[in-house]
């Protein structure tokens, strides 16, 4: 059989990925580009993508592997589009375990992709050569997997080096130059910059003279950190002789000032101000606003001490600067928060595919070290510009997303979508404080007490205002109230489609038999309601309500309210401390209606 009448004439995404797979083939994990290439993320057999033609030799090569030992195969893989590739595939027994199952490690290479692109790469090896020869800047890099620290020069299209060694001789051959201690401290400043990996960093320093190490000259750096096919970080940066009068304005966020010390990670005010630039640009790309909170975090603390907790805290910043692989920014808000801000992903199952990876890639950080121990993340995604211009909106958005991830059951990413989660243009003060539940009692207590003292006056016609601030402060999205037998709709606030008769559901005892003995019911997801009362889960999810917490009073003269704080558009786990809030809400506004 020759092998190219299977090859697709179509180009593929994916020049290199990686995954493990079970003995019986299953994906456990894969990374970013893996998903990509396949166009799922769950579910995935991998002998599913190998041709018919290569499957025995495949399943074969595995089943003898020994431990340790590892095998090479050329073989054809097929895409999320059924097209065949042409595929250079490393299998290896590492003995690794991940959900106490022993796994295979495959690194796949699409030999198609990689002709292509070597024929572009060297095409534009070339252009990039004349570019940088027409710019005088010195540049710099340095492999934190070898060591080896180059500074040189674009001349004639033609790298020459000025410096070639380890970062460490480097240092050694710099330092003795320097007579001045505010000059030695500023080189061990961009020193620790580049042997750390520092995500982003400006500096301005003497330095000797590239040509003349007796003469000190004055100098800018910018460096950044980009990352190898293994995952290793290299630095590179621009070195820009200047003088010492000519320092210029420098961004916080490329200032050391601007990093999070345990992390290295940019912290809060470079974060926004990063974005702030980027938005300001107004540049017509797409831009994901991330923000992402470690699940159990303070169980974590509490569980293996507050050191492990910094490692794994560690741990998280390393494995998103990575997965990120400098396609934007990466910072850390304090605590168990991280921020990110894309600048070149291009579309949202780019994004979920990056996230998905990067998730799973942390839930095995710690497989094998620790028994039955993960680490899982909640992340809420916003999108410049379907979901706004502005920083404040975006990250409303996305808050508003990882606070439904958490109530979700955690462990998820959700991406903002206005048809599934409301306008969440109105200022919503709960956002941030509902990861703090002692600071979010405090709060709600203060909601509660507003409603006593309006309560306190015996009279209704500020009621709509009032229900307007629970609704905002609970993060609700409507309230209905209702009078006696009849249902009587008598207030009600929010964005309703319409108000369903709800006469049927109370007077056929179907609904109200599913009260509790404080008169109270709580839906989390009105479908599965149905089987209790058809008619009732039929009317309430036509106008797109999806749940709903409910509570009855009865009043003295016989009379029946009847309180429904409402959720559109997703179910919802409700609160127990939130319901205790609303109940007594519910009784408060039942003594004056």
């Amino acid at each position: 059989m020759k092998i190219p009448e299977y090859s697709s004439q179509k180009n593929s995404t994916m020049t290199f990925c990686s995954a493990s797979i079970t003995h019986n083939y299953l994906v456990l994990i894969g990374d970013e580009y893996f998903y990509l290439f396949t166009g799922k993320q769950i579910g995935i057999c991998f002998t599913d993508l190998i041709h018919p033609d290569f499957l025995e030799e495949f399943t074969t090569s595995c089943e003898n592997l020994s431990m340790g030992e590892s095998v090479r195969l050329l073989t054809m893989m097929k895409d999320l589009t059924d097209s065949y590739h042409l595929a250079d595939i490393t299998i290896s027994n590492n003995n690794h375990i991940l959900s106490n199952e022993a796994v295979w490690d495959l690194q796949i290479y699409n030999v198609t992709s990689i002709e292509n692109r070597h024929i572009k790469f060297s095409n534009d090896i070339n252009k990039y050569r004349s570019f940088l020869s027409m710019y005088q800047d010195y540049l710099f890099d340095y492999d934190t997997e070898t060591g080896a620290f180059s500074i040189f020069l674009y001349l004639g299209s033609k790298s020459t080096p000025f410096i070639q060694c380890s970062i460490d001789e480097f240092h050694e051959k710099v330092m003795p130059h320097y007579t001045r201690a505010e000059d030695s401290e500023e080189f061990e400043n961009f020193f620790q910059y580049v042997k750390k990996a520092s995500e982003n960093f400006s500096i301005t320093l003497n330095l000797p003279s590239l040509k003349d190490f007796s003469v000190m000259d004055r100098f800018r750096i910018n460096g950044k950190v980009i990352y190898k096919t293994n995952k290793k970080p290299v630095v590179i940066g621009i070195i820009h002789h200047t003088s010492s009068k000519d320092n210029g304005l420098i961004p916080y966020y490329t200032t050391k000032e601007a990093k999070d010390p345990a992390t290295g990670l940019l912290n809060k005010r470079a974060c926004h101000e990063y974005t702030n630039d980027i938005l300001n640009l107004n540049d017509g790309n797409k831009h994901y606003l991330a923000i992402i909170d470690i699940d159990n975090f303070k169980d974590i603390n509490d569980t293996y001490g507050h050191l492990f907790g910094d490692e794994v805290i560690q741990k998280v910043a390393s494995i998103l600067s990575s997965s990120l692989n400098a396609r934007g920014i990466c910072g850390r808000f304090g605590g168990d928060e991280f921020y990110i801000f894309t600048v070149n992903i291009k579309s949202e199952d780019q994004l979920r595919n990056m996230l998905t990876a990067m998730r799973k890639k942390l839930y095995y950080a710690y497989e094998g070290s620790i028994t039955d121990f993960h680490v899982t993340l909640s992340i809420g995604v916003s999108l410049y510009p379907d979901d706004g211009s502005q920083y404040e909106t975006l990250f409303k958005k996305a808050d508003k997303c990882l606070y439904l991830a958490k109530n979700k059951g955690k462990n998820r990413f959700i991406i903002y979508d206005e048809e599934k989660h409301g306008n969440l243009t109105e200022d919503s003060k709960l956002l941030r404080r509902a990861f703090n539940p002692l600071e979010k009692a405090e709060y709600l207590t203060g909601i509660v007490a507003d409603v006593a003292l309006f309560a306190t006056d015996k009279k209704t016609e500020g009621l709509f205002e009032i229900l307007e601030v629970i609704r905002t402060n609970f993060e609700l999205d409507g309230i209905r109230i209702f009078s006696g037998e009849s249902m009587e709709l008598l207030y009600q606030c929010g964005q309703y489609k319409e108000s369903p008769v709800l006469a049927g559901s109370f007077t056929n005892g179907n609904y109200t038999e599913h009260y509790n003995n404080n008169h109270v019911l709580v839906i989390g997801s009105l479908p599965s309601f149905e089987a209790n009362d058809r008619e009732f889960s039929k009317s309430q999810t036509a106008i797109n309500i999806m749940a709903t917490v409910s509570f009855y009073i009865d009043k003295a003269d016989g009379t029946r309210i009847i309180f429904f704080y409402d959720i559109f558009n997703h179910s919802i786990r409700w609160n127990e401390t939130d319901k205790n809030y609303l109940l007594t809400i519910s009784k408060i506004l039942g003594s004056i209606l």
